[in-house]
């Protein structure tokens, strides 16, 4: 999370219908919904449902199985609970919970930080403030990379935007073709 992290969804389509996101939120309508805004709107759902007494943080799970009677089993590291049964069970680690960093030839040698867009947060200073900081490269072409280019940019650090040569990733954020000063296509993958 860092102030300026805004999701790609405006104000009215992306609350829950029995929850709409008020005003309170600080979202009017058609703005992006902040990222702090979201996670406010999530902790007040969560609360308002009775859904944080029954959310445990920071719990690993070591081991999951079904029982005969068709509930589930799981067994896991934390000191207040060892083993947890449950009628159901909902996986929701994320589509990719674990950060993906190309193998770059010199890598080690590379005297300036290289961090993943998910700790654009601990490194917001650096990013939009540190005037050693001129120039940033961001590899990948998805929401997160544009939002760091973005960041970037527009705090005036000069940026090398690195995308794979099929052009998979950002067609979302360009339009087909660009109007001016020539007319062309650009690259979409099928």
């Amino acid at each position: 999370m860092y102030p300026t992290l805004r999701t790609n969804n405006l104000h009215g389509s992306i609350d829950y219908t029995d929850f709409p996101m008020h005003d309170g939120f600080g979202i009017l309508p058609d703005q992006h919904v902040s990222g702090m805004a979201m996670h406010n709107y999530l902790e007040a759902y969560a609360r308002q449902h009775g859904l944080l007494e029954r959310i445990k943080l920071g719990v690993k799970v070591n081991e999951v199985s079904q029982l005969p009677d068709k509930t589930w089993k799981l067994r896991t590291s934390s000191s207040d609970m060892t083993c947890i049964q449950a009628a159901k069970l909902i996986v929701a680690t994320g589509v990719n919970n674990e950060p993906h960093f190309p193998n770059l030839h010199g890598v080690n040698s590379f005297n300036a930080p290289i961090f993943h867009s998910g700790e654009i947060g601990s490194h917001f200073h650096e990013i939009t403030e540190d005037t050693h900081v001129q120039k940033i490269a961001v590899i990948g072409g998805g929401k997160s990379a544009y939002d760091a280019v973005y960041l970037a940019a527009t705090h005036g650090r000069e940026v090398e935007w690195i995308i794979r040569k099929s052009g998979k990733g950002p067609a979302w954020v360009f339009p087909a073709h660009t109007q001016k000063p020539v007319k062309i296509r650009r690259e979409v993958s099928a």
